[in-house]
C-alpha cells in the first residue's frame, strides 16, 4: 500500500468533515481487507455507535446498543494500540451515549463554538503575570455589565445600545427592528396564524383579525435565534433550542419553524 503526500496531509491534517465522511462512509470499505480482522472489528463497533447517535430519530434500545459499542470499543482499544495512545479523545467517546441522553442527537449541537472560546480567554489576559486573575476578573466584569442590563430599568436607550454593542462578538445582523423584548432581524412579512398555533396564544389575541408579523431571525439578549425557514444557514442546525419552564421545573427542547 503506497501513501502519497497529499494522502499523508491529510492523515496528519484533515480537516474536521472529511474526517466525518472517512469515518461514515469510506472507511470500513476501504480498510477491508487491509486492516487485519480484529482491528477492523474493532473500527466498526465506532462507525455503528456514532452512526446511531448522529440519527435525528434515535429509539432508547439504538441508545443502549450505542452505549454498550463505544464501551467496547473504549476497554478495546488500549489492548490493541496501547496505553500510550488511549489520549482524552479516546476518554470522551465514552460519554457520547450520555451526552446524547441528556442534550438529544449529536447532530443537533457543536463543539466549535467553546474552541471559539478559547479566543475570548485570551483576548482577556494582556500581561504575563496572574494570568488566571485577568481571565476571572475580566469574565466577571462581563456578567455585571449583563445583569445591569437586566436588572437596571433606569438604563437610557442610548446607553444599552452602546453596552450591548460593546459585549457583542463576531458577525451581527446589521437591519434590525427593535420590539419589546427582543429585535427583529432582517425583512418583516405580514403572517397568517394557523388556527393549531392562535389556540396556544393569549386569549386577547386570538381574534382572526388580528395583525401578526414574521422574521425569519431575531436577536433575544444579544443571541441570534434563527427559524428552520431561514435558508441561508446550510452547514449547521441554528434552529433548535432549549428553553426553561420555570412554573415546572422542566427542560424541553424544540425546534423554531419560524419567529
Amino acid at each position: 500500500m503506497f501513501i502519497t503526500s497529499k494522502e499523508k496531509s491529510f492523515i496528519v491534517m484533515g480537516r474536521a468533515s472529511e474526517f466525518k465522511v472517512w469515518l461514515l462512509y469510506y472507511g470500513i470499505p476501504c480498510l477491508l481487507g487491509i486492516l487485519p480482522e480484529p482491528y477492523l472489528t474493532h473500527f466498526a463497533l465506532l462507525v455503528e455507535a456514532v452512526h446511531i447517535l448522529l440519527g435525528d430519530n434515535i429509539s432508547l434500545e439504538e441508545l443502549d446498543m450505542a452505549e454498550k459499542m463505544l464501551d467496547q470499543f473504549y476497554k478495546g482499544f488500549s489492548l490493541l494500540y496501547g496505553e500510550s495512545k488511549c489520549g482524552i479523545n479516546v476518554h470522551n467517546l465514552a460519554h457520547y451515549a450520555g451526552v446524547v441522553r441528556n442534550w438529544g442527537p449529536l447532530c443537533g449541537y457543536s463543539c466549535f463554538s467553546f474552541e471559539d472560546l478559547n479566543g475570548d480567554c485570551v483576548d482577556a489576559v494582556h500581561g504575563t503575570r496572574d494570568i488566571a486573575r485577568q481571565m476571572f476578573s475580566a469574565f466577571f466584569a462581563v456578567k455585571r455589565l449583563e445583569i445591569s442590563l437586566q436588572v437596571n430599568q433606569n438604563i437610557s436607550e442610548a446607553s444599552q445600545k452602546f453596552v450591548r454593542k460593546m459585549l457583542t462578538t463576531g458577525r451581527r445582523p446589521q437591519n434590525t427592528t427593535v420590539v419589546s423584548d427582543c429585535q427583529l432581524a432582517g425583512k418583516v412579512t405580514k403572517h397568517i396564524l394557523k388556527e393549531e398555533l392562535r389556540i396556544l396564544v393569549d386569549e386577547d389575541l386570538r381574534d382572526p383579525s388580528h395583525t401578526w408579523l414574521k422574521a425569519l431571525r431575531i436577536v433575544l439578549h444579544g443571541n441570534v435565534i434563527y427559524s428552520a425557514e431561514y435558508s441561508r444557514v446550510q452547514k449547521r442546525i441554528s434552529y433548535a433550542v432549549l428553553w426553561q419552564d420555570l412554573q415546572y421545573d422542566l427542560t424541553s427542547f424544540g425546534i423554531v419553524l419560524s419567529t
